[in-house]
């Protein structure tokens, strides 16, 4: 089977309303935080983002990769077990909850409201703010003996668009020595604000944002520094169709560019017929997935493709690049 893909984009009436996600409505007790490793879920949601999370069951359970959420307010312990805490103490402005990032990753963003990240607030981990300050077994103390060592760690955002990159992306410095004077070397140790504009939010046309590592200190396995970072007070503008829900979509994919697998998450309960289709239009996989399920793309070679989703409404299709 062969198909031809015509895809129609119509926008009018849109209306922005702003709103914050804060993450204090997440429940948890004092001093904790969750990463997955209850087995209830493989991801939190917040303000409708979407916020994944890679809990690994092998040698006892550990936090693999992706988000967690927590109220740690450990801001002086060295060390991987205090790796949910940031540094400041507390989330921003004295809140109790906040979210933690874990290796490189993503943030979904649910394109049938249209949401517009516009502003966060971001900090280190007391994790890491620590090691770029003392080094330790794994990663190098930032500036070096005697200081002068011209390091950085930066994390850079970029938003995606059914799988292709919008707008430019943001680079957030966790700590830079680069400076010829090293009075003005820091690692950030408390929450500052994060201007996301450059990343062409206001087109609307944004499903997800990705964020990647990047450090100085690498080695033979990459990144040395502990590669996380929190944010708070994601502030955005939820914009509004008034033209009824024609632009609605049903179904979203993550992550989107996927790497060895994707999942579709769709706005009702229930399963989801796919279809995958190369540039020719031939069916190279297909079957029923339910919301949230893991689907392998290891059968699929690196490149661009199109899928059909059937919600049981309307059939939908977007743009899936593997990676």
């Amino acid at each position: 089977m062969k198909i031809k893909i015509l895809t129609l984009l119509i926008f009018a009436g849109f209306n922005a309303v702003a709103q914050t996600a804060n993450f204090e409505s997440l429940i948890l007790a004092p001093e904790s935080y969750w990463a997955g490793q209850d087995g209830t879920a493989n991801y939190f949601e917040q303000s409708d983002f979407y916020f994944p999370s890679n809990w690994d069951t092998s040698f006892g359970g550990y936090w693999l990769s992706g988000w967690a959420y927590s109220n740690m307010t450990d801001s002086s312990t060295s060390g991987y077990e205090n790796q949910y805490s940031a540094k400041p103490g507390s989330g921003h402005n004295q809140s109790s909850n906040y979210a933690v990032a874990l290796d490189n990753g993503y943030f979904l963003v649910n394109g049938w409201q249209y949401n517009s990240p516009e502003y966060m607030w971001i900090t280190n981990t007391t994790y890491a703010h620590n090691s770029m300050r003392d080094g330790d077994g794994f990663a190098k103390k930032f500036g070096g003996m005697d200081g002068n060592d011209p390091d950085y760690f930066y994390v850079e955002f970029r938003a995606f668009y059914h799988g292709l990159p919008a707008g430019d992306s943001v680079q957030v410095f966790l700590a830079d020595f680069r400076s010829a004077d090293n009075s003005e070397d820091y690692i950030l140790n408390e929450w500052t604000a994060v201007d996301l504009s450059p990343l062409g939010l206001n087109t609307l046309d944004v499903d997800s944002v990705a964020y990647t590592f990047h450090s100085s200190d690498t080695g033979e396995f990459g990144i040395n520094t502990p590669k996380y970072f929190c944010i708070d007070d994601l502030g955005f503008n939820a914009s509004v169709n008034s033209t009824k829900e024609l632009l609605q979509n049903r179904a979203l994919l993550y992550p989107n560019p996927a790497h060895g697998f994707f999942c579709i998450k769709g706005k009702e309960a229930g399963t989801i017929k796919y279809s995958i289709f190369n540039y020719s239009g031939d069916i190279v996989q297909n079957g029923v997935a339910k919301n949230n399920e893991i689907i392998s793309t290891s059968n699929l070679a690196q490149g661009a493709y199109f899928i059909e989703l059937n919600t049981g409404f309307e059939k939908e299709y977007h743009k899936l690049i593997i990676q």
